[in-house]
């Protein structure tokens, strides 16, 4: 088990773009939104990964992650076909 302190920040323009070396497709869908646990299939390539996301206690949350999860079941799933 993890903890996730999500960080926002604020950009002033788009000049970050030019430092960009590559950039991927990532395809994700949300198998719960219960504002107790987030339920998430997330596509990277060939690889899915299934995340579980507690509320929020403070300013961090229990993130639990399994990689390489079946892909075709996870693009069944998060109807993401």
């Amino acid at each position: 088990m993890a903890y996730e302190i999500e960080r926002k920040f604020l950009l002033i323009n788009e000049q970050w773009r030019d430092e960009v070396e590559n950039s991927f497709m990532l395809r994700q869908g949300y198998l719960s939104t219960n504002p107790d646990a987030t339920v998430r299939v997330r596509i990277k390539n060939e690889q899915a990964t299934l995340t579980i996301k507690s509320k929020n206690i403070g300013i961090r949350r229990n993130e639990f992650e399994w990689v390489s999860c079946i892909l075709w079941r996870a693009r069944q799933k998060a109807y993401l076909v």
